[in-house]
């Protein structure tokens, strides 16, 4: 819904922004860039999986990216919830029961670029949970494939671009 028509030029990096954008101010107006991925900062994980079961989250901690759901279900499981990210929406953080926050783990709150391939080898799947139109990722998908962890994500953003149910990811 924002008023893109005074910005020169718009760069995007999934094929639904293109399109929408485009749709609204003009081909010429719009570059499609995707996403670029550090395949020196990542690799294959060959001790997977982890010896404990633990979910992975990647993100801000904002209610479009389902973290209140995410963990009901992993303190549900008995499986703790691993977040790397950064505290945004504080109302919405504390809107998440207290149980379902103690079983999150914040080792990599906050984590330096450098740190993040050892995230992936605390976890046994990556939840990405964006709604479409919202969301450019689910970025740590990607990182979560080239690490060799499973992945279930929404078809948002990069996710729609590259994923393919039941093929490299759910």
């Amino acid at each position: 819904d924002y008023d893109w028509s005074a910005v020169a030029y718009h760069r995007v990096e999934t094929r639904y922004s293109y399109d929408v954008i485009s749709e609204k101010y003009g081909r010429n107006k719009v570059f499609y860039v995707p996403t670029s991925f550090d395949n020196e900062l990542f690799h294959f994980i060959e001790a997977y999986p982890p010896k404990e079961p633990a979910v992975g989250y990647v993100g801000r901690i904002v209610p479009w990216k389902g973290l209140k759901e995410i963990a009901k279900v992993c303190y549900e499981l008995g499986y703790p919830l691993y977040l790397m990210g950064k505290q945004d929406k504080v109302t919405y953080w504390e809107s998440i029961p207290q149980e379902h926050r103690d079983n999150i783990r914040f080792d990599f709150l906050n984590c330096k670029n450098e740190e993040r391939p050892e995230f992936y080898k605390n976890i046994t799947c990556y939840v990405g949970f964006s709604g479409s139109g919202r969301e450019t990722g689910t970025l740590g998908f990607v990182d979560a494939l080239a690490s060799g962890v499973p992945v279930i994500t929404t078809p948002a953003g990069l996710a729609a671009d590259i994923g393919r149910h039941e093929e490299n990811m759910l």
